[in-house]
């Protein structure tokens, strides 16, 4: 009898430990697809939406449950913001031109103004934010939720709102399937019957429904749509076998690689659109493809990690960054991925060179902000503690015991 207990209780504790640590069960795509801009996650405070690096940056503490704004270059903590909802995952965007920060929770939107007053939920969702698109310069922020509902704001250059509402996903019969703001303010959104919508944000708002123009495409379940920095007129789109680029005036598609969905590794928009997808014939191999002088171009890197949890392609100054994991295990309890072995990788990366120039280990339970010269490293360190490296010559400036004055 003892035996058995025994028995039973080892296997008890073995499937609690399969359970809190057993292996990842797989990459999903899926999470980085179907969305109106980015992930919240991966919208960067540290960049504009034109992808000029911005000094100033704002990022969520969840050890203290507060907002802080930085300042990279005297690597100071410049102001602070107690949040509502402390206990559960923020996500941040930032102005450095308004200096206004907004703070995603669950169902909830804050927006703290130039002058340190907050704005607590200046729309209401039903469902949770997932997505967002942030054109500050233009004033327009623009939401999407788990429920399909699609929040647009109107702001001014202090962050105050001007206009706002929640839309619908529904085009007279289609719905939304991904899309983007364009540089010049305009709502970009693949439809569900392979149709793209350009959608008047401004009259929308005006009129309390969708202003918008149809054009005919041949696309096919689109999944990804990114706007071509320097090219308005133009799509960058992953459909269901294949990425193309569409011309909303000519009314055409090019199309690039044949690559499945379910080969990519990253969508990623910041600041020029891209895709990363793993090799078919070499596990050792992936590829990256990209939007260069209006045609899709390719490269094959020797580099393949388990999981990339950030990139960013800046062909204007030459540079892929990705953050990188090479293990993971999954946590059955919060349904959550834990990514481990992480580093931060940087290649130059004009037509006639791809060089590798950084490759630095990063803190496994730590979260990022990334640009063109700089990662900001904050970890969860109840004291405050962040790491400020200089991409550009590897240098790393410690910041430390920040959280002092709100420790409780």
């Amino acid at each position: 009898m003892r035996s058995s207990r025994m028995l039973f209780q080892v296997a008890a504790v073995s499937w609690m430990i399969f359970a809190l640590c057993a292996c990842d069960p797989g990459r999903d795509p899926r999470g980085d697809e179907h969305l109106i801009g980015e992930k919240l996650k991966d919208v960067s405070s540290m960049t504009t939406a034109n992808g000029e690096p911005q000094q100033l940056i704002a990022m969520f503490d969840k050890t203290v449950g507060r907002v802080h704004q930085f300042d990279l270059a005297p690597n100071i903590l410049v102001r602070s913001f107690k949040v509502l909802n402390p206990g559960v995952d923020h996500y941040v965007l930032y102005d450095q031109t308004g200096n206004y920060v907004v703070d995603f929770s669950i169902k909830h939107l804050s927006i703290f103004d130039k002058f340190n007053e907050a704005n607590h939920n200046p729309i209401r969702f039903i469902g949770t934010p997932k997505s967002a698109s942030f054109r500050p310069t233009l004033g327009f922020l623009v939401m999407y939720d788990d429920k399909m509902s699609v929040g647009v704001l109107k702001m001014d250059v202090s962050g105050k709102v001007l206009k706002s509402k929640v839309f619908g996903a529904d085009f007279g019969g289609p719905t939304i399937s991904a899309g983007d703001v364009d540089e010049t303010g305009r709502l970009i959104l693949a439809l569900s019957n392979g149709k793209i919508a350009i959608v008047d944000l401004t009259a929308s708002l005006n009129n309390g429904s969708w202003s918008y123009t149809l054009v005919n495409t041949t696309l096919n379940n689109c999944v990804w749509l990114s706007p071509i920095r320097g090219l308005p007129n133009k799509v960058f789109v992953q459909q269901e076998d294949r990425m193309s680029i569409v011309d909303l005036v000519a009314q055409t598609s090019t199309d690039g690689p044949l690559i499945s969905r379910k080969s990519v590794m990253y969508y990623g928009k910041q600041p020029d659109g891209h895709i990363v997808y793993e090799s078919t014939s070499d596990s050792s191999l992936m590829h990256i493809a990209y939007v260069n002088a209006g045609v899709i171009a390719t490269k094959q890197v020797s580099f393949a990690p388990r999981a990339i949890l950030n990139s960013r392609l800046d062909l204007a100054n030459n540079s892929w960054t990705m953050i990188s994991a090479k293990s993971s295990s999954y946590d059955y309890r919060t349904g959550k991925t834990n990514y481990t072995n992480r580093a931060v990788t940087r290649w130059t990366f004009t037509s006639n060179e791809f060089v590798g120039i950084l490759d630095e280990k990063l803190s496994d339970k730590a979260t990022f902000e990334v640009n063109a010269d700089r990662l900001f490293e904050l970890l969860p360190v109840k004291m405050g503690w962040a790491t400020n490296y200089n991409l550009n010559n590897g240098t790393q400036r410690p910041l430390k015991y920040f959280n002092m004055p709100f420790i409780e």
